[in-house]
């Protein structure tokens, strides 16, 4: 009899614990669920312009940028632009002393007169020994024995070998041209000019200053075309 009614009690308890658990799980459940569901915020449609705001960091630079050097060197004679001046293409910047240049021009102007001196004498000469080939053969004809022909084969060597003399002459006058030339350009390379309109951005050089090719003696950026680079975070990259 006490066993049935401790099996009963247990039975009871069982039962109620049962119950809870079950109870409680579909609570648990609902709770979950009800947690777990999507929430929206509903407001009044209105029309507008969508904007997204980004924060980000970077620098501001010249779409064109130039650094501007020489071709020849020495040391600077003037300075006709500063920082930040406003420059145009073909002005010019800077001069550097230009007399040794102008000396190679006067040196090479004065080659040139005398290689085109040597050709107007070869050419005299060539002229003589044409005329004197034309008598040579000219005899010949009237007197078969009046003159040799080891004689008549010396007059037309000496022709050509002035022949020969001429073209070189002449080609000493192009050389002496075209050094001419080189010299007289860079006279003109001692004015340093601008390559682009600009702005100057940053000037290497002062007063007395021996330039060489390889320096870098003005930057000049055209500041109405800009490029930025930006860092973004990724997590506003969207």
């Amino acid at each position: 009899r006490d066993l049935m009614k401790s099996f009963i009690r247990y039975s009871l308890i069982l039962a109620v614990l049962g119950g809870l658990l079950f109870w409680g799980g579909r609570w648990g459940q609902q709770w979950l669920a009800e947690r777990n569901k999507p929430r929206y915020r509903l407001a009044r449609l209105e029309t507008g312009d969508l904007r997204i705001s980004v924060n980000a960091t970077g620098e501001l630079n010249p779409v064109l940028k130039v650094k501007v050097g020489s071709f020849v060197s020495g040391p600077i004679e003037k300075l006709h632009v500063d920082f930040n001046a406003e420059v145009k293409t073909g002005q010019i910047l800077a001069e550097i002393d230009p007399r040794i240049y102008n000396a190679a021009v006067s040196r090479d102007q004065a080659a040139l007169k005398t290689r085109r001196a040597e050709v107007d004498r070869v050419k005299a000469e060539l002229q003589r020994a044409i005329n004197d080939e034309k008598r040579s053969l000219a005899l010949k004809e009237e007197n078969a024995d009046f003159i040799s022909q080891a004689e008549l084969d010396q007059y037309r060597f000496a022709r050509s070998a002035l022949e020969a003399q001429l073209q070189v002459a002449e080609a000493g006058v192009s050389q002496a041209e075209a050094n001419l030339e080189n010299s007289t350009a860079n006279v003109g390379y001692t004015r340093i000019t601008s390559p682009v309109d600009g702005v100057v951005i940053d000037r290497h050089i002062n007063l007395g200053q021996v330039v060489q090719p390889t320096d870098n003696l003005y930057t000049i950026a055209d500041l109405s075309r800009l490029w930025l680079v930006a860092e973004v975070p990724e997590q506003q990259a969207y």
